[in-house]
């Protein structure tokens, strides 16, 4: 990587000397593409005018894999679509009846879609205001205690969280995780890991944030010999609160920190918003639930919306998408 780096740079620098030579740009990309860096590569340029005039191309019928390129289609067909200053918006409501500061039925937390709820990403609102934010709307419901649940609600984005044509073992990653209606903490799940005393001796995992006590998560990964690195995959899906990660992981590696898939991130986001109501004075009975996982609850009629939040702009949601290479801010932005 380094090396591409500084073929880069390099090719940079020639370019200002031979844009003082009235050399074409066809040719600096040429010669960009014929650097040795790129010999065991396929790699492509095309520059075109904002009239649409194509001023260099190499490789252009080539059919190669965009990769995360694709993310520049896709932040700026949302842009083009919606425009820069649209937000997701979070909705709050409650089904029954409020009586005497008693919620007679179930407060919901309906996702519109916000990629960044809960996110440790620096775009994001800190989550602590977003439930300060959410608890106001509460409180102004003249809402103080609720008899049912509070129900995690992601219905607005319907089919497969995940892209289904990927590898298991990816879906299983934090950047396989995929879109829900409902996000929370970008939909991951993070372990605190460190290698075993000898190879072949299990992997030390322990699930750190955030807690999810519905799971069932199992470990048959073992520690590998030096230099083999991190080899660790979960293994995962929606159909049941079951996970394993398998795979080795290199003796010669410190501690860190494993960012895995959660499949129930709308279950986790109504329990972190019960604790927080718990906290501060609101109970709730019945404790969190959702449409996926937990089944043993009925809306009590039609929900009534007392208040929303908001994302931040889409404009800076498409920054950090490129910025990061956000796969799960892509992912909703092309939902």
């Amino acid at each position: 990587m380094n090396r591409i780096k500084s073929a880069i740079i390099s090719v940079f620098i020639s370019t200002l000397t031979l844009s003082a030579q009235t050399v074409s740009l066809q040719q600096v990309a040429d010669q960009m593409a014929a650097d040795p860096v790129f010999s065991q590569a396929l790699a492509g340029i095309c520059v075109i005018s904002a009239d649409g005039t194509s001023i260099a191309r190499v490789n252009s019928g080539k059919m190669m894999v965009p990769a995360s390129n694709m993310k520049l289609i896709t932040t700026g067909a949302a842009l083009h679509e919606l425009g820069g200053e649209y937000r997701f918006e979070t909705s709050i409501g409650y089904d029954g009846e409020i009586e005497e500061g008693t919620l007679k039925g179930n407060l919901y937390i309906i996702g519109g879609g916000d990629p960044t709820l809960g996110s440790k990403d620096s775009i994001a609102v800190v989550l602590e205001k977003t439930f300060s934010q959410w608890e106001h709307i509460v409180r102004s419901a003249g809402i103080k205690e609720i008899e049912g649940h509070v129900v995690g609600d992601g219905r607005w984005m319907d089919g497969m969280m995940e892209e289904p044509t990927w590898l298991w073992n990816d879906i299983g990653t934090y950047y396989g995780s995929g879109a829900t209606g409902l996000m929370f903490y970008e939909n991951m799940q993070s372990f605190s890991v460190s290698p075993g005393d000898e190879v072949g001796k299990p992997v030390m995992i322990k699930p750190s944030y955030p807690s999810c006590p519905w799971m069932d998560f199992r470990y048959t990964c073992t520690t590998g010999k030096a230099g083999t690195g991190d080899m660790l995959y979960m293994y995962t899906s929606d159909l049941y609160p079951t996970a394993e990660i398998r795979g080795t992981f290199g003796i010669d590696r410190g501690s860190k920190r494993v960012d895995c898939s959660n499949k129930f991130p709308e279950y986790t986001c109504a329990e972190y918003f019960t604790i927080y109501l718990r906290k501060h004075g609101i109970g709730c009975a019945e404790g969190a639930a959702d449409f996926k996982l937990y089944t043993e609850w009925e809306p009590k009629g039609e929900i009534q919306i007392i208040g929303k939040t908001s994302s931040p702009s889409l404009r800076r949601i498409a920054f950090e998408t490129n910025h990061a290479s956000n796969n799960l801010y892509s992912e909703t932005l092309f939902r």
